[in-house]
């Protein structure tokens, strides 16, 4: 197993930076705390405009731990009027282990406008992510990396949704505000529901987007779901009639692409992007199903898949060009700060997520999976196994991995093909949910990012802040689905949202 120097290198010169900046085995008084520090996220321009404040609010590692060690997490509070709101909206992030930075500029135009309309937001970096210390970033060792850590004295095992639920109280009592508006995606559903655990008094309403029970056994339903969604993909275009014409029998052109990829690699010129001249893409069984995960996580990709798979199959390398282009030309994330850390990752995945008490559990995949996905995707998920080995996080006590209860007025955004949190989720979640309103898309995972339900979920999603305690018309959610390809269709951009 190879070993990232200069990651290594970095990961020593920060512990050499924290233990100079105070950094102790035990806390004073004063933790919880809140410190001013520089604002370090970049900003939208619509973003840029507001009031900022932040600093680290100083926790402990361990809540509850008495004299225990202290971590610190980055926060940055954006203010819509010269004085801070009574309430703040939170966002809680997804991954687990993605940096808040780049929501900074993520946030634009109606996503800007629908996060900062009605009181102030916080955007943080969880603990060990990002900007707060000590973030896990880790190279491919795992085990070199768990010991560096250690040796420094982090416990990796506090590093859970629990804990991380605990800092969201911090973070706004240190803050200062009387009341939490939370909004999670992804991963930041899961957290959100440890959130709702806690003091119901302080959490105003929590909107839900791309809903993650809390105790699903990742490993095993990944694979199911991503296999679910795809299906249907297939099965809406197959039930419209202009789909249907133009890309009939899917699931044999399906199995017709896989079969012509394995059997030789089928070559795509990528133009344009950030490569400039571009370059020559050469299409294998493993890339063809990563694009197909990707265009299911994305809501304006899901009409390309039936477009994508026939090209395939029908070896189109001109359709193929059109269809992949654009994917190389999306920039790249912030610079700045590792913006995934892998340490926080496997912690949350291996201790709350993964059942490794069975060997054997590949067999325990239903034997109606797609058999390219069921090969396809053992061998990633082994590979999580082998880094949950490695990394050691131990296991999230039965009490943490229960369903929550809550009588909080509860928003659930879920997309019809979402790969990895599939309406059944959302479901789930709302059956111990006494006030939760699920609204289904037609789409993938989130609705409050852009593409095709921004619109309407920015709507919603305003009018559930204003009154949480009332019925939503959900009228907008209903949406007819747009097939790449299909002559005379037109993409969602160029129609109202509703036809």
């Amino acid at each position: 197993m190879g070993v990232d120097v200069k990651r290594l290198m970095a990961v020593l010169v920060l512990f050499l930076a924290w233990g100079n900046c105070g950094f102790a085995r035990t806390f004073p008084p004063t933790v919880p705390r809140f410190e001013t520090a520089p604002c370090v996220f970049r900003l939208s321009t619509e973003l840029a405009k507001l009031k900022k404040r932040c600093g680290f609010v100083v926790v402990l590692e361990r809540h509850g731990v008495a004299r225990g060690r202290a971590i610190r997490l980055f926060a940055m509070v954006l203010q819509r009027a010269a004085q801070k709101s009574q309430n703040a909206l939170i966002y809680l992030n997804g991954g687990p282990g993605a940096s808040s930075a780049f929501l900074g500029t993520a946030l634009t135009g109606e996503l800007a406008a629908t996060f900062t309309s009605r009181e102030d937001l916080i955007l943080f970096d969880q603990r060990g992510i990002g900007f707060s210390q000590p973030a896990l970033n880790c190279g491919g060792d795992m085990v070199l990396c768990r010991e560096l850590y250690t040796r420094a004295g982090f416990e990796i095992s506090a590093f859970n949704s629990v804990e991380n639920a605990l800092d969201v109280g911090d973070i706004r009592a240190q803050l200062g505000y009387e009341k939490l508006d939370v909004y999670g995606i992804s991963y930041g559903t899961l957290l959100a529901q440890h959130v709702m655990r806690l003091d119901e008094n302080v959490v105003r309403s929590v909107t839900l987007d791309a809903v993650l029970p809390v105790g699903v056994n990742a490993l095993v339903d990944n694979i199911a779901t991503k296999d679910r969604a795809l299906r249907k993909v297939l099965e809406a275009c197959a039930s419209d009639a202009r789909c249907n014409q133009a890309f009939p029998s899917l699931y044999f052109q399906l199995e017709r692409a896989f079969e012509v990829v394995r059997n030789e690699l089928l070559e795509v010129a990528i133009r344009g992007g950030e490569r400039n001249g571009g370059f020559d893409l050469q299409l294998d069984e493993y890339m063809v199903y990563n694009f197909l995960i990707s265009f299911l996580y994305e809501t304006d990709a899901n009409a390309r898949i039936p477009f994508l798979i026939h090209a395939i199959a029908n070896k189109d390398s001109r359709s193929l060009e059109q269809i992949l282009s654009p994917y190389f030309g999306i920039p790249g994330g912030s610079s700045e700060v590792n913006s995934f850390a892998q340490g926080m990752f496997f912690t949350v995945v291996c201790r709350e997520m993964v059942n490794l008490n069975s060997a054997e559990w590949a067999t325990t995949l239903g034997f109606d999976v797609l058999p390219i996905y069921r090969e396809l995707s053992i061998k990633p998920s082994s590979g999580v196994v082998k880094n949950c080995q490695d990394w050691k996080p131990g296991v999230a006590s039965a009490a943490d991995l229960e369903p929550v209860n809550s009588k909080i007025p509860t928003l659930m955004f879920t997309g019809k093909f979402d790969p990895v949190t599939p309406p059944e989720y959302a479901r789930t979640v709302a059956s111990h949910l006494e006030r939760a309103q699920v609204v289904e898309f037609v789409g993938g995972h989130g609705a409050l990012i852009p593409g095709a339900n921004l619109s309407c979920g920015a709507q919603l999603f305003q009018a559930f802040l204003e009154r949480p305690e009332l019925k939503l018309d959900t009228t907008c959610s209903r949406r007819a689905m747009y097939w790449a390809g299909v002559p005379d269709d037109q993409p969602p951009a160029s129609r109202p949202n509703v036809r």
